[in-house]
């Protein structure tokens, strides 16, 4: 359940109304307590696929895949599917015959392609050809057992494959991509197929023989997106140019020209629809500017009305999907939202919010302000969450620019404010690209943006902490070559101090201006500070870069650091040497780290490809404590998670990746 703070007309609860995060949610095992939000990922894909009218199946990027067999009133997160390690992949799209709707295959991040039979409930094996990496597929519209794929290249160019066997095994038909945005079969027409290579200025690529042979078109623009082919039409086809803005081209004649059209839509322009039952009616999903209708085959859109601003804060639309059209009712129209999917069943003169059971938000921070609520910064969803009760969350990022709250990287919380908060984000439109900070200070109803940089914007944020026994004292961890800043005024403004590449910050919990940093890049090391970053001591190299440091809060002698490729290192003489303290740690790359506050020799590590795991000897060993969920949702080839410990019930850790799990330790 949410309700969210907008634009300042909704009040936060007050820190004496707050119980805190004690949810009665089970023991030994963690269970999903994330908010029921988050978009579904469409745009290399299909946003919404449907057997028959009720059934309906998607997919979340990081949030996994959802089915629902009442029309989105309810979803359930597909468990079956898991690469052979246990983990859940990245989903980049789907892709669903026509011929046998019940056929879907899935593409994913860096493990292949896998088919389903039975309309997502189960999956078979994943499989990918070496050295390639799949990102988007099509099926042939008679054939269930024939799907083409593109890959993105790995030490060689990308390509086309098909496979007859239904993704048992594909056999390369080229053409060589740079980066590719797609791959389309002409629903109509299985000999027509469309590759796009969006490297740059681009190329549409055209086989009217089943992929045997192409013809080259130079791109009306840059950066094209996947080719949109009309339902009964071949030769027609719309392609998303440039990147912020973007703009809609058409052609006529299978991409030997375009002409630009779309006169009315906003610059992001995420996803395309033809109404099944009048192709002439199109639909175009324009983020946070909301979902728009051209009934005049794409020359000229206007906007839906059914979905206002508060629909629409954060990511806003990302997918538009229709149901067939029968006898007896209009199609359904799904829209894919940052608050989840909405539902029309009157052609978008109204929409509800059908997201029971959703949790697929894309976490990149967690944090536990001094109320005791919990906070969930997210990316391609609606913004900045805030807990309320046991599941229930509050948007509190309203009043942030939706392209802000649509990429919030990191967050940090007051240790004596309850309603002073920063948030760490990315810029990405037309005016702007990077990282940027806010600030509030009354909970989110309204926002301030503070001034960072050093001699160019940040690119991102990675993290943001303010210090435990300062107020006052916030460090900035940016990604790029200015690396540290720190504020000494709570946020208000920054200096920038340390001009190297930074991956991870620890704090001394009674001395803020002790801190540990390591280094990313080339030369990855740890450094120690003993005035606030002002000067940095070098404390040693390490063999790959460090993801996460924590501090022994009554030993300051002993310093545990995560690595990005590996397992657990310690210090137990203050940084001057660090020795391996990985025994009984499974997985490849340490996520995140914790210190239990009451009880320092005890810790949590989140392995990939592990789960859970604690140590209640300072990390001389380790022992798994889930392998369940925590395993199944440890996969993250790039980007951030969270991690926190509720200090007043430090039984309770919270996993932020694919939604938010809750564990209880035993």
């Amino acid at each position: 359940m949410i309700r969210w703070i907008f634009l300042g007309l909704a009040v936060a609860p007050t820190a004496s109304a707050w119980t805190g995060l004690n949810w009665t949610m089970g023991s030994g095992a963690s269970v999903d307590v994330g908010p029921e939000a988050g978009a579904t990922f469409g745009g290399l894909g299909q946003a919404f696929l449907f057997r028959g009218r009720d059934e309906v199946l998607v997919s979340t990027l990081r949030g996994g895949i959802y089915r629902s067999l009442n029309s989105g009133q309810d979803w359930v997160r597909s468990g079956g599917f898991r690469n052979p390690r246990g983990m859940e992949p990245w989903i980049l799209g789907l892709c669903q015959s026509r011929a046998a709707p019940h056929v879907v295959y899935a593409v994913t991040y860096h493990e292949g392609i896998a088919v389903s039979d039975d309309f997502g409930e189960t999956w078979g094996p994943l499989f990918q050809p070496i050295d390639r990496n799949f990102v988007s597929c099509d099926v042939d519209p008679f054939m269930p057992k024939v799907v083409y794929a593109v890959t993105l290249p790995f030490s060689f160019y990308g390509s086309l494959f098909k496979s007859i066997d239904g993704g048992r095994s594909f056999t390369d038909l080229g053409p060589p991509l740079i980066e590719a945005s797609g791959v389309s079969v002409a629903p109509g027409d299985s000999s027509r197929i469309y590759v796009v290579d969006g490297f740059d200025r681009g190329v549409l690529y055209v086989s009217s023989d089943g992929g045997h042979s192409f013809r080259s078109f130079r791109s009306p623009g840059f950066y094209p997106s996947k080719a949109y082919v009309h339902p009964t039409e071949e030769d027609t086809l719309f392609l998303f140019i440039d990147y912020a803005p973007q703009f809609l081209f058409r052609s006529t004649d299978a991409g030997a020209s375009f002409s630009q059209v779309g006169v009315g839509l906003p610059w992001m322009l995420n996803a395309l629809e033809f109404d099944p039952d009048d192709p002439s009616v199109i639909y175009v999903a324009g983020g946070s500017d909301g979902l728009f209708r051209s009934t005049d085959a794409g020359l000229t859109f206007e906007r839906v009305g059914g979905l206002g601003d508060s629909e629409l804060v954060g990511i806003g639309a990302t997918g538009v999907s229709m149901t067939a059209a029968d006898r007896e009712d209009l199609p359904r129209l799904y829209v894919s939202t940052g608050l989840g999917p909405f539902r029309s069943d009157d052609a978008g003169v109204t929409f509800s919010l059908v997201h029971n059971g959703f949790r697929a938000a894309e976490v990149n921070d967690l944090a536990i302000d001094a109320a005791g609520r919990l906070l969930i910064a997210t990316q391609n969803s609606a913004g900045l969450f805030r807990s309320i009760g046991p599941r229930e969350y509050e948007v509190i990022s309203g009043t942030l620019p939706n392209n802000a709250a649509a990429t919030i990287q990191a967050i940090a919380t007051s240790a004596d404010d309850p309603e002073m908060y920063a948030v760490g984000v990315q810029l990405n439109n037309p005016d702007e690209f990077g990282g940027a900070v806010f600030r509030t200070t009354n909970g989110g109803r309204s926002w301030f943006r503070v001034t960072i940089g050093g001699f160019q914007q940040p690119y991102g944020i990675r993290r943001m902490r303010f210090a435990p026994s300062d107020p006052s004292r916030l460090y900035v961890v940016a990604q790029g070559t200015d690396g540290l800043f720190r504020s000494d005024d709570g946020g208000q403004s920054f200096r920038l101090l340390v001009r190297r590449a930074v991956s991870s910050i620890a704090i001394d919990p009674d001395n803020p201006d002790l801190i540990y940093i390591a280094s990313a890049g080339l030369d990855p090391a740890i450094f120690k500070s003993v005035d606030g970053g002002e000067t940095i001591q070098l404390m040693g190299f390490v063999w790959d870069y460090v993801n996460t440091i924590a501090l022994d809060p009554t030993r300051p002698e002993v310093i545990y650091a995560g690595m990005y490729s590996g397992s657990m290192i310690r210090s137990l003489d203050g940084g001057e040497s660090f020795a391996p303290a990985g025994v009984g740690l499974t997985g490849d790359r340490v996520l995140g780290l914790i210190v239990d506050p009451v009880q320092p020799m005890r810790l949590f590590v989140w392995m990939r490809g592990g789960g859970l795991f604690r140590s209640d000897d300072g990390a001389d060993t380790w022992t798994a404590v889930d392998i369940g969920e925590t395993l199944r949702r440890s996969t993250l080839p790039s980007g951030l998670i969270g991690f926190a410990i509720d200090p007043r019930d430090p039984e309770r850790i919270y996993l932020g990746n694919s939604s938010v799990l809750q564990f209880v330790n035993q």
